[in-house]
């Protein structure tokens, strides 16, 4: 049988439910008392007035939770205090005796980490972050903001987002919208995403319901598609609606999970040709007509009467890809993700610490030998990944390709004739042809292998 577990200062039974709300099974004092999840909550409000010592001696609660924090003060650092009860504790602006949920780190802290991994979308990144924070501090469904990413193949939507979420601590579900098919027809429908999220909170249906979902490639689920199962993409679309709207949906025959909360990320690279054109083809028709510089004839050109025009996406260019309207108005932050090009691609290969050729170097490193890559090859490199359109996604595979030659030729040469090489060097040549590579011999002034 189970111990039950008491909060040493409101005396509450400290259920499953509260630990796993909170992220933390329990906190102990010295392995004898127990605080709930309202007193460690209430404990975030009083700490940093208590590290300050500007606590009122007159109020009851708060000398309890004063004691407890006295407990332990001892035997740990300041900051090691201030970290568990207050830097995790997200709060209502304006109101701090409303926490909903304990993060692991700070929004600065968050956007450093994953800038370090992800180059290049810093506007896009931040925009993401705070939608996300804002949405964890609504007291009103009303006000939550949906979010819709845009941009090509491998530019790292899925991927900052994700990120994002792991260094909170906050649960989600990702699933891919490609799977999705219309209620009663062969394949999962949308409500299983909630179940997805439901079962990575550890089926608490409160934590779900303050989580995120996000639904990747949702591009292909566009009016108008038709996929190899029959199914209206807009059918599906609808069903998505009443999620965004808020649903109470059936987890279990017992539970329910309300998705008015939930935070919805919508992804997708909108770069399929529909009757209208590519998403990013509809946007400039639609600045051109506007800015009335579109004319007729050849050789003809008009300044046209300029006037004020939204650049980014709107509901408009949207609804003429393909999404319906009563969607678009629930994606109230739409964000895109800068285009990946040669400059982007060169700075993650060469400037990143997380980038995909330090496992290369490392590589010839075993074998004892200097990698060198000359600057035309690295400029080659950079031009054919962005020629084939798979972004940062592409990088790993085209790496691979070019090397692996030359590491084989080192292998062989080192495991069968014992020879040895002092480095490799790279050209330009290698990019076109992956066997045309230069080994320096050790203790040779120069060789050259043609593998």
């Amino acid at each position: 049988m189970n111990k039950v577990i008491y909060c040493s200062f409101c005396h509450n039974i400290i259920d499953s439910n509260d630990f796993q709300l909170i992220r933390k099974p329990k906190f102990s004092v010295e392995n004898t008392s127990y605080l709930c999840q309202d007193c460690l909550l209430n404990a975030a409000i009083y700490v940093e007035d208590f590290m300050k010592k500007e606590i009122s001696p007159n109020i009851t609660n708060q000398k309890k939770l004063i004691s407890c924090i006295s407990s332990f003060s001892n035997s740990k650092r300041k900051d090691e205090i201030e970290r568990i009860f207050t830097t995790n504790a997200i709060v209502v602006e304006g109101d701090v005796t409303k926490p909903k949920i304990l993060l692991n780190h700070s929004k600065k802290e968050v956007f450093e980490q994953v800038t370090k991994k992800v180059r290049y979308q810093d506007k896009a990144i931040k925009q993401v972050i705070r939608t996300i924070y804002s949405n964890l501090c609504i007291e009103d469904s009303t006000f939550k903001d949906n979010i819709l990413l845009i941009g090509d193949t491998g530019v790292g939507k899925t991927f900052s987002v994700t990120n994002i979420l792991e260094y909170w601590g906050i649960p989600y579900a990702i699933v891919d919208c490609n799977e999705y098919s219309e209620t009663g027809y062969v394949g999962k429908d949308v409500v299983d995403a909630v179940k997805k999220l439901y079962n990575s909170c550890g089926k608490n249906s409160e934590l779900a319901s303050r989580g995120v979902i996000i639904f990747d490639e949702f591009d292909k689920i566009r009016a108008g598609e038709i996929s190899s199962r029959d199914v209206s993409g807009e059918s599906v679309q609808e069903e998505m609606l009443a999620l965004l709207t808020g649903k109470k949906v059936e987890v279990t025959p017992t539970t329910y999970v309300d998705t008015s909360f939930i935070t919805f990320i919508l992804l997708g690279a909108f770069d399929s040709t529909v009757k209208s054109g590519k998403l990013s083809e509809i946007r400039k028709k639609r600045i051109e007509t506007a800015n009335g510089t579109r004319s007729l004839g050849f050789n003809t050109t008009s300044e046209g009467n300029l006037k004020h025009v939204i650049s980014s996406y709107t509901a408009e260019d949207l609804n003429s890809y393909g999404i319906i309207s009563q969607l678009t108005g629930r994606t109230t932050v739409i964000i895109e993700y800068n285009k990946f090009n040669a400059q982007m691609c060169y700075d993650i290969l060469f400037n990143s610490k997380s980038s995909k050729l330090i496992h290369i170097y490392q590589k010839f490193n075993m074998l004892g030998v200097n990698l060198l890559i000359d600057s035309l090859a690295k400029e080659e490199i950079c031009n054919y990944i962005t020629q084939i359109g798979t972004g940062a996604r592409g990088i790993s595979s085209f790496l691979n390709e070019i090397f692996s030659p030359a590491l084989e030729k080192i292998e062989d040469d080192l495991d069968f004739e014992n020879i040895k090489y002092e480095s490799c060097i790279i050209s330009k040549e290698t990019i076109i042809d992956h066997s045309h590579f230069t080994l320096v011999q050790k203790n040779v002034n120069y060789a050259t292998a043609n593998a």
